[in-house]
């Protein structure tokens, strides 16, 4: 079966509430690829431009709607 793909920006619009829902909800249904685009680095590469960085929100918000890490 094919499967609708669909990515969410992370900062300033997964990390809003309501947008979370809609994107539970599409995770939910099983009928899209859902994935989040966002500018950030990966967390090992974060620490060379801001000491202490790292994605745990991120990581925080893709475990509450249910999506896998890989899907970033």
């Amino acid at each position: 079966m094919y499967k609708k793909q669909i990515s969410f920006d992370f900062d300033h619009c997964l990390t809003f509430t309501d947008v979370r829902l809609v994107a539970k909800q599409l995770i939910k249904s099983g009928d899209y690829n859902v994935f989040i685009t966002t500018a950030r680095w990966p967390d090992p590469m974060t620490q060379l431009w801001e000491p202490d960085a790292n994605n745990d929100d991120l990581y925080a918000i893709m475990d509450e709607i249910g999506l896998e890490r890989t899907k970033v």
